[in-house]
């Protein structure tokens, strides 16, 4: 009656107490491990357009390798076809040059014997 607290009270009291610093530890456990989720989510999607981008990477580089392979070997196919057509004109050339040069000297031995 002079306004103390019975032990019922304290004991109730103490509880009280007990259960709220349990609740504060674990919301803030709770908090700690929902922020860690999040890290790991915001690095699970970083990590994923890392891989995205590095995949694009890859893909422009292999196009670029297969025109450029594309693009070596139509040169030297066309430097082997630009070769066997030059040497097949340097060939009817030289056949030519050789018949204007047998009529030529066939020419003279008939101009000479006059």
């Amino acid at each position: 009656m002079s306004g103390g607290l019975s032990g019922y009270h304290r004991a109730r009291l103490r509880s009280a107490n007990l259960l709220n610093t349990q609740k504060s530890i674990s919301d803030s456990l709770i908090g700690a491990q929902t922020q860690n989720n999040a890290y790991k989510a915001n690095l699970a999607n970083a990590k994923m357009q890392l891989g995205n981008q590095y995949a694009q990477r890859m893909q422009q580089s292999r196009m670029f390798n297969e025109e450029m392979l594309a693009k070596a070997h139509a040169a030297r196919q066309q430097g082997k076809q630009m070769g066997m057509y030059n040497f097949d004109n340097k060939q009817q050339s030289y056949h030519a040059d050789d018949f204007r040069r047998r009529q030529f000297n066939e020419m003279m031995a008939l101009y000479k014997q006059q």
